[in-house]
C-alpha cells in the first residue's frame, strides 16, 4: 500500500469498487492513525440485521467489492419465544 501520493486508502468508492479516499502529498498523522492497528485485532466482522430470509451469497454480494474479502458465515439462532435471526461474520485476509 502506497500512501505517498495519490492513494485510495477509506471512504467512499474508489475505481477497483472497493471503499477508499484520497491523500495527496504527505498524509498528515490523524491521516497515518487510520493505519494503527490493535495487535489483539481480529481479521473478522459481525454485522447485524441481516434478514432471516438473507443467504450467504447474497451478503457475500455486498462484502465481495471490499479488498481480501473472503467469506461470509450466517449461523441460524432462535430465541426462547422462537424469534428466528442470524449471526453473521464476515472474513477478510488481515485486520485491515
Amino acid at each position: 500500500m502506497n500512501i505517498s501520493g495519490n492513494s485510495n486508502i477509506g471512504g467512499g468508492m474508489n475505481h477497483h469498487g472497493g471503499v477508499g479516499f484520497n491523500i495527496k502529498g504527505n498524509p498528515t498523522p490523524d491521516e497515518l492513525m487510520l493505519f494503527k492497528v490493535p495487535s489483539n485485532s481480529t481479521n473478522s466482522i459481525y454485522v447485524d440485521g441481516i434478514p432471516i430470509d438473507a443467504s450467504e451469497r447474497e451478503v457475500a454480494h455486498i462484502f465481495r467489492p471490499f479488498p481480501g474479502f473472503q467469506e461470509v458465515r450466517l449461523i441460524k439462532k432462535e430465541t426462547k419465544n422462537g424469534r428466528q435471526f442470524y449471526f453473521c461474520f464476515v472474513d477478510f485476509e488481515n485486520s485491515l
